[in-house]
C-alpha cells in the first residue's frame, strides 16, 4: 500500500535578512515579528543562532509564539560543546542549553549536531558516547566535514543509524562546479567546504543543506537532482527538511518555495505551503483632486 505523502519542510538558513525587508517581510518590523513574517514563507528555518550563543528561554518562547507546531526550527547545539570541547564534557552546558530550547516544543523536531573539519573516523567513539548520553525526547541529525566520512560512510552509518539519528549532507557541489563571478560567491569560496553530494536517509526525517549560486538559473539547475530525491522520500513516507543556500541568500525564501513547487510536481498529493500574506500598501499621498 502507498504510504501516506508526508509533508516537505523547506526553509534559509536565516529567518531576517536586510536584503528581505519590504521585499518578503514588512519593512519596518519589530524584531519580535521577524520570526512570524518568515514562517509566512517558509515552514522551516536553520536554527544557527543557538549555535553561538544559549538563548535566555524567553526568547525560545517567543519563537514559538510566532509560529505554528508544525514550523521546524532545527536549533544546533552550541559550538561550545561540538567545537571547543569537541563532545567531552560539557555537561551543564548541555543541560542548560536543553532547557533554554524546552519552549520550543515540536518546532524543535531534531536538534542538529554540526562538527569541525577536524572531527573524523577516529572520534567516532566519542561521538557514540554523547549521542548515548542524550535524551530520548529528541530526534538527533550530524554533520560532518571530514573527507574520510564520505570516501568510507559505513563506519559513521553504523553509529547513526541504531540511534536513530540522521546525517545531514551539505551540498556544494553546485557552488564549486565553476569559478565565482559575484562578491557574494568570491566571499563563499574562501569560507565555504567543498562537499560531495550525499543522498542516502539513514532515517524518516532528512535534513539536507543545498549550496547554490547567486545566478537563478544555476542554482535551480543544480538542485534537480535533490528533486528527484526528496520526492522518492516523500513516496517512502519520509517527512524531509530542505535548506536552500545561496552566496547572498537574497532571493532565499522564493528559492525555497520554488524547490517546494518543483517537488509537487512529482508528487502532486504533496500538500502546498500556505500563500505568504501580502505586504502593507503604503498610503498613497494626498492630491487636490
Amino acid at each position: 500500500m502507498r504510504s501516506r505523502i508526508q509533508p516537505l519542510h523547506v526553509g534559509c538558513a536565516m529567518w531576517s535578512l536586510k536584503s528581505w525587508q519590504g521585499r518578503f517581510t514588512p519593512h519596518p518590523l519589530p524584531s519580535g515579528e521577524k520570526l512570524r513574517a518568515y514562517a509566512g514563507w517558509c515552514n522551516a528555518v536553520e536554527g544557527n543562532t543557538t549555535f553561538y550563543a544559549i538563548p535566555p528561554r524567553e526568547t525560545a518562547a517567543s519563537w514559538a509564539q510566532q509560529t505554528g507546531p508544525e514550523f521546524r526550527l532545527i536549533p544546533k547545539i552550541p559550538k561550545r560543546i561540538t567545537h571547543e570541547l569537541r563532545l567531552s564534557g560539557g555537561e551543564d552546558e548541555l543541560r542548560i542549553f536543553l532547557d533554554a530550547i524546552e519552549p520550543l516544543g515540536p518546532r524543535a523536531s531534531a536538534l542538529w549536531i554540526q562538527l569541525p573539519g577536524s572531527f573524523g573516523p577516529d572520534d567516532l567513539a566519542v561521538l557514540s558516547r554523547f549521542l548515548r548520553t542524550l535524551p530520548l525526547s529528541f530526534r538527533y541529525a550530524v554533520e560532518v566535514r571530514h573527507p574520510d566520512f564520505f570516501a568510507d560512510p559505513r563506519a559513521l552509518e553504523a553509529v547513526l543509524a541504531p540511534l536513530r539519528a540522521e546525517w545531514i549532507p551539505f551540498d556544494t557541489t553546485a557552488f564549486f562546479d565553476t569559478p565565482p563571478t559575484s562578491d557574494a560567491e568570491r566571499d563563499a569560496w574562501t569560507k565555504k567546504p567543498r562537499m560531495p553530494r550525499r543522498d542516502t536517509a539513514l532515517t524518516d526525517h532528512p535534513i539536507v543543506r543545498y549550496l547554490g549560486r547567486d545566478d537563478t538559473a544555476r542554482t535551480v539547475a543544480g538542485w534537480q537532482p535533490w528533486v528527484a530525491t526528496v520526492a522518492g522520500w516523500l513516496r517512502e513516507g519520509r517527512s524531509p527538511t530542505v535548506f536552500l543556500h545561496t552566496p547572498d541568500n537574497a532571493d532565499a525564501p522564493e528559492l525555497a518555495r520554488r524547490f517546494h513547487d518543483e517537488v509537487r510536481v512529482l508528487v502532486p498529493e504533496l500538500p502546498g505551503l500556505p500563500a505568504p500574506a501580502p505586504l502593507p500598501v503604503e498610503d498613497e499621498p494626498l492630491t487636490l483632486f
